[in-house]
């Protein structure tokens, strides 16, 4: 009995599950396609830009790297019969962009290379301005999706690292920098010296790059702050113990508030006690001695000049002297050649002595037409803000890593999502 039972085993449902349909992973829209190609264009021209380690052979000629990407995107779009490229309003910002590209090339150049570089990045500002709105917010949140996941590995190690797993690892030198690089994260080796536990900066050059960064991501993600991966992205941010990044992220969180348009002043009011607390926790614990009082707090006390806060050391003082006596030069218009001595300078004052008042004024203008695309003015305000506070710290209004947020950041619409929202509500309630 029990073998005529094996013997009339039913077996189509194997059948059914041993049949695969491999349509549905072999066959791939145009559309889908040119979505993939831009991102990873996008992708790649971000940390490129911000030199993260693994990009280093590429960088200065990552415009190059990615052209053919955007121009296959640009290709199967217009093949598609839903194009991705739709936006009619990228002209003169595309332009603009070529413009200040090219002021910077010709005050700087010393051969015609750069002049290439800006040329072929026109493909990436095109694609930028025209994509449509809805596809660059999902792009950058598959962006902000793959990075957090790849910190997560890097966090992993870091820690493995300091509780004595012996990790493989070799020496890496980055211009001045050097470290020992342990493949899903950089150590800087000056850091061995200064503390007991490094700050955290995954495989970016510095603490600050990748807390910066963090932050510009970000704001692009307002509104899903809970999702893991922007999770992920403050524990880094956290980690990192970047002052800059700290400050750029307290401003983005009363900037979250205005934009969302909800009642602030008693989350305002909260915000601040808790910042306070965390302040005075930071006096309290260990007597003081502790990376958030030594890194983060000490330097926002006001200097012994009485006129600044002890933090604010983008400049060496040589340097601020130089600068000093180029504002009151002819100089001041293009700019001067960076022929002092000195290592190390960075922020708005760097910037304005390399390209003049001219160059500032041009990326004025290029951030001007930019962002008046967008629709929402409270947003287009908190692009300007998070931009022009960034430029006063690191003075690097064109990297891509920045600009791209920006911009993005300036294109969302909070108030309609925002609207969205209550009316979902009401009609809940009702």
């Amino acid at each position: 009995m029990t073998l005529d039972k094996f013997r009339y085993i039913d077996i189509s449902k194997f059948r059914r599950c041993l049949y695969i349909d491999l349509n549905k992973y072999l066959v791939f829209c145009k559309r889908d396609i040119a979505i993939a190609l831009f991102t990873t264009g996008i992708a790649i021209n971000i940390f490129a830009s911000i030199h993260v380690m693994y990009f280093w052979m590429i960088e200065a000629y990552c415009s190059f790297v990615t052209m053919p990407l955007f121009i296959m995107s640009v290709l199967l779009s217009r093949s598609s019969r839903t194009p991705i490229f739709i936006r009619t309003d990228f002209l003169l910002p595309t332009l603009l962009s070529l413009i200040v590209q090219y002021y910077q090339s010709f005050v700087n150049a010393q051969n015609i290379v750069p002049f290439i570089i800006s040329t072929a990045s026109l493909c990436m500002f095109y694609c930028m301005f025209r994509i449509d709105k809805e596809i660059a917010e999902k792009s950058l949140t598959k962006i902000c999706k793959v990075f957090a996941g790849f910190l997560i590995i890097s966090i992993l190690f870091f820690f493995l690292h300091f509780i004595g797993v012996n990790l493989p690892n070799m020496s890496a030198e980055r211009g001045n920098y050097s470290y020992t690089n342990f493949f899903f994260f950089l150590l800087d080796d000056r850091e061995l010296w200064n503390i007991l536990i490094p700050r955290f900066n995954s495989v970016f050059l510095e603490p600050g790059h990748m807390g910066t960064t963090i932050i510009m991501l970000l704001a692009t993600q307002i509104g899903k702050w809970r999702k893991w991966y922007n999770v992920v992205l403050f524990v880094a941010l956290l980690m990192s113990f970047s002052l800059a990044a700290y400050c750029l992220g307290v401003m983005l969180l009363f900037l979250r508030l205005w934009m969302l348009r909800r009642k602030i002043v008693l989350k305002i009011l909260g915000l601040l006690s808790f910042l306070g607390i965390i302040v005075c926790g930071s006096f309290v614990y260990n007597d003081g001695d502790n990376m958030l009082n030594n890194l983060i707090v000490m330097r926002l006390e006001v200097s012994d000049t009485g006129d600044d806060f002890k933090g604010n050391n983008r400049v060496s003082e040589d340097f601020e002297k130089e600068f000093e006596s180029f504002l009151g030069s002819s100089d001041v218009l293009f700019g001067r050649e960076m022929d002092y001595e000195g290592w190390g300078n960075s922020g708005y004052r760097v910037y304005i002595y390399d390209y003049g008042m001219a160059g500032f004024a041009l990326f004025l203008v290029f951030y001007f037409f930019a962002f008046r695309t967008g629709r929402d003015i409270r947003a287009i305000t908190t692009a300007f803000v998070l931009a022009m506070t960034n430029f006063w710290i690191r003075g690097y209004p064109m990297l891509f890593a920045f600009l791209y947020p920006y911009f993005i950041i300036s294109q969302m619409n909070q108030k309609n999502d925002t609207l969205k929202e209550q009316n979902n509500d009401a009609t809940k309630e009702y």
